[in-house]
């Protein structure tokens, strides 16, 4: 049986040296993905890990972090730009660790939700699952 871990809502620099602790991140509009990003964190803390569970607009320093999970809603098939943006920002620190992606959402979604449409192309189901593993693989090849 695996020790029991400790989820926070947020405490970056709280935790004992040496103890490994997992960052779930989340960009959320309505809160389907923060509840899907609890559900995830709390799991984690079932099998052994610490946990912080911060909005993509709280986090601080990432590297603080050895593993990451990032979630993105999705609207218009892209993610939202918070989440896209802080994958892009602290790509480099995410290299360095496990990474793990998720989304929550539909396609094709942008005229229930009046979310006007982005420049640039966008994901269709089959493209946004082979993006998120290419980049979970380019983080961990990184590591090597």
């Amino acid at each position: 049986m695996l020790p029991t871990g400790h989820l926070t809502e947020s405490d970056p620099n709280g935790r004992p040296p040496g103890e490994p602790s997992v960052l779930v991140t989340y960009a959320s509009r309505f809160g389907s993905t923060r509840g899907v990003a609890k559900r995830i964190a709390a799991r984690l803390t079932e099998h052994g890990s610490r946990v912080e569970l911060n909005s993509v607009d709280e986090v601080d320093d990432e590297s603080a972090y050895d593993a990451v999970v990032v979630g993105g809603a999705v609207f218009n098939r892209r993610w939202m730009p918070e989440g896209e943006g802080f994958v892009r920002r602290n790509l480099g620190a995410l290299a360095g660790r496990p990474v793990w992606l998720f989304s929550v959402g539909t396609f094709g979604d942008s005229k229930r939700f009046n979310v006007p449409p982005r420049g640039g192309p966008t994901l269709d189901e089959h493209e946004h699952r082979r993006a998120s593993t290419r980049h979970c693989r380019i983080a961990r090849s990184k590591q090597a």
